[in-house]
């Protein structure tokens, strides 16, 4: 019945504009394209913590979760012997001098009981076995290792409470992305998430894509 309907409006249509004495079809005025909606979310997140964040979906399509930022950028361990304590803020070196330094960064935090010296801003290299000069403590420590910082980044279900992983990616830096296809309207949630790797609390961004 509802297909019969259809085709009776489109055929009256028609004999209608035949009767005028016109040839030529009504213009069909375009349909416009769907644009996908681009969220951005920020917040920071704990040692073992988790943020979630719910968006709704109104159609069919794909949703993309995407970390943006992230700081620390670095986190880095020294060995036992250095001396002095690092300043929150200040830039810490690798060279003869600041003026003719091959590596620096900014330190975003510096926890001396795990010898641990998060920094954000490198600039060049910072070498294991090299020693890392705080430019406004005058604290020498010597890197261990370095690691770029990672998170948790996933999509799910959001039931008004919960966040039901779907999709994860357990190791994420910046530019660290999770895809997946919607099949209908509805509410979604993306979530941020410590894997064990973080030492200190750390702010991120992440942008949510989705129809």
């Amino acid at each position: 019945m509802r297909r019969s309907l259809l085709h009776g409006v489109l055929f009256a249509t028609l004999a209608a504009t035949g009767a005028c004495g016109s040839d030529d079809l009504p213009p069909v005025a375009p349909t416009p394209p769907i644009l996908a909606v681009t969220e951005t979310f920020t917040g920071t997140l704990t040692v073992n913590g988790a943020v979630t964040f719910p968006f709704t979906v109104s159609q069919a399509g794909s949703a993309n979760a995407t970390l943006k930022a992230l700081q620390p950028q670095l986190t880095l361990r020294t060995r036992a012997g250095g001396t002095g304590s690092y300043v929150v803020g200040e830039t810490i070196y690798v060279g003869d001098s600041l003026d003719a330094a091959t590596g620096k960064a900014t330190v975003y935090a510096w926890i001396p009981g795990t010898n641990a010296l998060l920094l954000d801003g490198l600039t060049g290299t910072l070498p294991i076995d090299s020693i890392l000069v705080g430019a406004t403590s005058g604290a020498r420590w010597t890197n261990q290792e370095v690691t770029t910082t990672s998170v948790g980044i996933a999509l799910g279900t959001w039931s008004g409470t919960t966040c039901s992983v779907v999709l994860a990616n357990d190791l994420s830096g910046v530019g660290g992305i999770v895809t997946g296809a919607v099949q209908g309207s509805g509410s979604l949630c993306a979530r941020v998430y410590d894997v064990g790797r973080l030492l200190a609390p750390s702010a991120f961004t992440i942008e949510v894509s989705h129809f």
